[in-house]
C-alpha cells in the first residue's frame, strides 16, 4: 500500500503566518546594506584584453578572430536583407569554398559600406539608399 508523504514544514516561516511573504526588519536592512554597498547602479563593462591589444584581436585555432570578447548588438532587418546575407553565405561557400558566417559577412557589408561613405560622400551607396531621392537610389 502507498503511503502519503507528510506535507514539507517550515517552522520559521509558519510564525508570520501561512503563506505570508513577509520580512523580519533584520533582512530589510541586510538589503538595505548590500544596496548601499554597490557604487552604481549599472555594471561596469569589463573586457578580457588589455587596452593595447584591443586593435588586435586573439585569433582562434582556424586562423579567423575570437568574437566571443566582441560586443553583442542586435538590430531590426527586413526579411529581403536577411535572405540576401544567407544567400551571399552560400555563393562564398558554394562557388569560392569560403565558409563564412552571417555575423562575417555583416561585419564587412557594414565597414565596406562606410567606407564607401568616407570616399564617395554625397554619392556614396548609403547616401543615395536613405536619402529618400528616388532618382538616386539604386533598384534592388
Amino acid at each position: 500500500m502507498v503511503s502519503k508523504r507528510s506535507g514539507l514544514a517550515f517552522p520559521d516561516k509558519e510564525r508570520r503566518g501561512r503563506q505570508a511573504i513577509l520580512r523580519t526588519a533584520e533582512e530589510v536592512a541586510a538589503d538595505e546594506q548590500v544596496l548601499a554597498s554597490h557604487t552604481s547602479g549599472l555594471p561596469e563593462l569589463q573586457t578580457s584584453r588589455t587596452p593595447d591589444s584591443a586593435n588586435t584581436p586573439s585569433l582562434r585555432a582556424d586562423g579567423k578572430p575570437d568574437r566571443s570578447a566582441y560586443p553583442k548588438v542586435t538590430y531590426r532587418i527586413s526579411p529581403a536583407a536577411i535572405e540576401a546575407i544567407e544567400d551571399a553565405r552560400r555563393t562564398l561557400r558554394r562557388q569560392y569554398g569560403i565558409k563564412a558566417t552571417l555575423e562575417e559577412i555583416a561585419e564587412v557589408a557594414i565597414l565596406t559600406t562606410c567606407t564607401d561613405l568616407e570616399q564617395a560622400q554625397g554619392s556614396s551607396t548609403l547616401v543615395c539608399q536613405l536619402s529618400g531621392d528616388p532618382e538616386r537610389q539604386i533598384p534592388s
